[in-house]
């Protein structure tokens, strides 16, 4: 998700931690179901994984690749601008460090969840 397209942060930063807080919940719940169907899959395709399967596999180790990369140059972007002098400046530079890094992991728990999720015809 690009800066531009991420909504402004709430002007009440527990309303935001709160935020955080359900993103966290979503891919607790999440990640697990897309976990099993993986491993369901990998079981499934035994010693010959069709070429969908293979695609599947190594879809499953870029992805992580990719979004730890996002994530760390989102921290490292919000941790140089944090430069907090006063309380609530250090706060919003912890949920802008926190929501920066968690983001592009929800987003391909969650990406993932639906894509896995639906029914194959």
């Amino acid at each position: 998700m690009s800066p531009s397209s991420r909504p402004a942060p709430p002007t009440l930063p527990v309303v935001a931690w709160w935020q955080l807080s359900l993103q966290a919940w979503e891919v607790a719940v999440t990640a697990p179901l897309v976990m099993g169907h993986r491993l369901a899959r990998m079981a499934a395709a035994g010693a010959n994984p069709s070429a969908r399967d293979r695609r599947e596999f190594t879809r499953m180790g870029q992805e992580k690749v990719t979004a730890g990369y996002e994530s760390m140059a989102a921290m490292a972007t919000a941790f140089a601008g944090a430069g907090a002098t006063t309380w609530a400046e250090a706060v919003d530079a912890g949920l802008r460090l926190a929501t920066g890094g968690f983001a592009p992991v929800h987003s391909r728990v969650m990406a993932n969840g639906r894509r896995l999720g639906r029914r194959r015809r």
